[in-house]
């Protein structure tokens, strides 16, 4: 590091890095597997709503905005799931490279859930961070098996998809809004 001209630092023992320097890592582990799903979400999608709208004299930035991207939302969502799934098993991290420290700023639920019953043995906050932690997840489940009731939020990529193209056929690229 000194080579590139970044001083000294010392990352895990500075209240202020200790965290980023954690999520550095994590991001360098699991930024390939975002990649990949990413690139295989974007090979696996239809070209055919794409060429239509080349060919009706649609812009880079609409075909991209108006028919890309909303066919890219399911597989958004998935990593979003994956990654937020992933950070409660961030303990790992946090517990080899700075055992929760410097003054507690690297702690998560997931190293209190540990650290609160089996260090400082204290059973009734180790549940209720395990109470806490079971109640956001069923919660996201209930969000995510009763779509009907977040459709107007998250909204749906085929849908929006299959609008645009409507659009397309009856107005012409020209009067899209």
């Amino acid at each position: 590091i000194n080579v590139m001209g970044i001083p000294n630092q010392a990352w895990l023992a500075n209240p202020k890095l200790a965290l980023p320097a954690i999520m550095v890592a994590d991001i360098w582990l699991y930024a390939p597997f975002v990649f990949l799903v990413m690139f295989a979400s974007l090979q696996a999608l239809p070209q055919e709503p794409m060429e239509a709208a080349r060919i009706d004299g649609g812009s880079r930035w609409q075909i991209f905005t108006r028919i890309t991207l909303p066919l890219l939302v399911p597989n958004f969502l998935l990593i979003i799931v994956i990654r937020l799934m992933d950070t409660f098993r961030v303990f790992d991290f946090i517990y080899i490279m700075t055992n929760g420290g410097p003054g507690g700023r690297t702690e998560t639920i997931g190293f209190l859930s540990y650290e609160r019953p089996f260090r400082h043995f204290n059973m009734g906050q180790g549940s209720a961070v395990i109470a806490h932690l079971y109640i956001g997840s069923r919660v996201a489940h209930f969000l995510v098996l009763h779509k009907d009731i977040t459709k107007g939020i998250i909204g749906t990529s085929q849908i929006a998809g299959s609008c645009y193209m409507e659009k397309i056929v009856k107005k012409g690229v020209t009067n899209l809004d």
